[in-house]
Order: C-alpha cells, then structure tokens, then sequence
C-alpha cells in the first residue's frame, strides 16, 4: 500500500463503548492547496451541525489530482478504509463518501469503481464522465450545485440524465442559496418526501454569494460553505444503510 497522509476524526465515545459500531464518512482532500476548506468546510463543518457527534470522519490527503480510481492511489485508500474498518468500531454497512469539485468528482469516480462500498454519497460543486454511471444508478446521493457553476451544473444535469435512464428515481429541486442554513429544514424535509433515491439541488443563478471568493468560478467555490453546513442533508446521510436502502431513502 502506498502511503497517504490522512486526517482522521474518532468520536468521541469510541474509547468508552468499543463494542458499538459507528458510521465513516470519507471526505477526499485532493492537494495540500485546498487542505484548509476541506477540512474545515466538510469535516468540522458537519460536526457544528451534529453536537453530539458520534460518526468518526477520514480525510485522505493525495500528493496530485486522482482522475481514476482505479489508480494506485485510490487501491491504497480502499486498503486504508479496510485497515481502519478492522481497527476501529466502524459500521461496515454505513460507509459514506463526500467530496466537493475535484474531491467529489474522486468521490464520483470510486463510487464507479465500488458500487457498492458506500452506503451514500454526498456529492457537492462537481461533475464527471457520465458513460459509467449506471453502475451505481441506485445509491442513495445528495447533490449539490450552483447554476452559477459553469462545470458542475451542466455536468450534473447530464449526469442525472445518466441515472435515470438507468432506472435511478431522481427528485430536483432550485433553492435559494443566501439562505443562513437553518432556513433550509423545510427545503430539505420537502425533497426527502420524494419517492427518489438520488436528490438534486441547484442554487438559484446569482444567490450563491461570498466576499472570499471571485472570478469565474466564485459560484462553484461559494457553494461549498453553505453546502456543507445544511443539517437536514447531514441528518439524511446517517440516515442510509447500505443494507437497507430501500427502508431508507
């Protein structure tokens, strides 16, 4: 196995009931560069919206950009989560994985390389090639864009084309993307009533805002904080089991 550098978070009661099992959520960092927002828009992000936090979280760090799952890289992170899978009190059947721009786009790649490894996904700002995407047609996803995103908008309404061809049940919805992220319970509560296994979000053209980002791309990098911190998506992530998806979507 390759080395990868990783950050990992264990729950807290993890060293007092060793023999419960606790979900992983694997949220990919693609290069030193965008360590910071990964870790705290993804990571500590959902642990501000869950206060008593009892999931662990793993964030793989690679040296240069993985386009391929089927890389070296990538068989070494399934052999870290299985490492870590036997190590720790892990639920193997709530496994899930995130990753935003090019993280979720590792995310896409090793759902298609693993169908069924992950319970869930969580997919946030991010696209890729659609022509394999039956192969997980079925999981239960969250997705997250703006119609801002040059990229990953287009590419996720191609990629929805995809699935659903494929026999994926997909419910879509345009939010506001200003809203502070309690505002969206009843956006959340009103997509999750939809007989779909695949949610598609897509923040309202020009309500996706940030002072700490410009340029073509501030739509796509402004979705990642308000994104990451809506508790709803959080909720319903935990929520899946790999084993039960139908009792859960």
């Amino acid at each position: 196995m390759d080395n990868i550098k990783f950050l990992f978070y264990l729950c807290r009661i993890e060293t007092t009931m060793r023999e419960a099992h606790y979900p992983i959520i694997i949220d990919t960092i693609m290069n030193r560069r965008t360590v910071l927002s990964m870790v705290l828009v993804g990571l500590l992000g959902f642990a501000q919206a869950q206060n008593n936090s009892n999931d662990m979280r793993m964030a793989p760090q690679f040296a240069r950009v993985l386009t391929d799952a089927d890389s070296d890289q990538a068989q070494s992170l399934f052999e870290l989560m299985e490492q870590l899978c036997q190590e720790y009190s892990i639920d193997r059947d709530r496994l899930y994985n995130t990753g935003q721009s090019m993280g979720g786009m590792f995310a896409l790649s090793t759902n298609i390389a693993r169908p069924d490894m992950f319970a869930a996904s969580y997919l946030v700002a991010c696209q890729w090639d659609t022509k394999e995407f039956y192969k997980f047609a079925k999981k239960p996803m969250w997705i997250v864009v703006a119609e801002g995103d040059p990229k990953a908008y287009p590419g996720m309404q191609e990629g929805c084309k995809a699935w659903a061809a494929a026999g994926a049940k997909i419910a879509e919805a345009q939010w506001d993307g200003s809203h502070l992220t309690d505002a969206y319970a009843e956006d959340v509560a009103k997509l999750r009533a939809e007989d779909a296994n695949i949610r598609f979000v897509h923040f309202k053209l020009g309500t996706v805002k940030s002072s700490e980002f410009g340029g073509p791309a501030k739509e796509h990098m402004a979705t990642w904080p308000v994104a990451y911190r809506i508790a709803g998506i959080r909720d319903w992530l935990f929520e899946q089991r790999r084993s039960s998806r139908a009792d859960s979507q």
